[in-house]
């Protein structure tokens, strides 16, 4: 499929609980790959196709080659917004084959940071102190208010 196409298929695999696939897709090493973009090309900005090979035409200025940043924020560290003004999040980390993964997703409220250790089953979340969320994590949920961390241990 098209770098255009790949953001969707990763959008649809973490949908449904594809995480380990979606992982793969992301870390892929082949012609039609993000990888493929940054070290056989040496791109620093994203072209409209895998390969010229593929698009002997191609422009080097599309924002949908970007796809995995945008995924690592609402599906790897799972942050999402779903109030206006980022009032209110959903976190729920998706983390596939990771055994650990730390991040910080900026809202217009503040950051968000995420910390995952699935090797001592320890999740932590901090939100900004004006905006509530909903975690999601191995089966259970925690609502937590502002400016709360929520950090759960085996």
């Amino acid at each position: 499929m098209s770098v255009y196409g790949a953001q969707f298929l990763l959008d649809a695999l973490f949908t449904l609980g594809r995480a380990e696939e979606a992982h793969a897709l992301m870390t892929a090493s082949g012609q039609r790959s993000w990888l493929h973009l940054i070290d056989d090309l040496a791109a620093t900005i994203v072209p409209e196709a895998w390969d010229p090979s593929l698009k002997p035409n191609m422009t080097w200025s599309h924002a949908w080659g970007t796809a995995p940043v945008n995924a690592i924020a609402r599906w790897v560290l799972g942050v999402q917004v779903v109030a206006p003004g980022a009032a209110h999040l959903e976190i729920a980390p998706r983390p596939g084959p990771l055994r650990w993964m730390e991040g910080t997703v900026p809202t217009i409220r503040g950051d968000v940071h995420v910390r995952c250790d699935r090797e001592v089953g320890e999740l932590e979340v901090r939100i900004p102190a004006n905006c509530s969320a909903r975690v999601r994590w191995e089966g259970m949920e925690w609502e937590i208010g502002p400016g709360a961390t929520v950090m759960r241990v085996g």
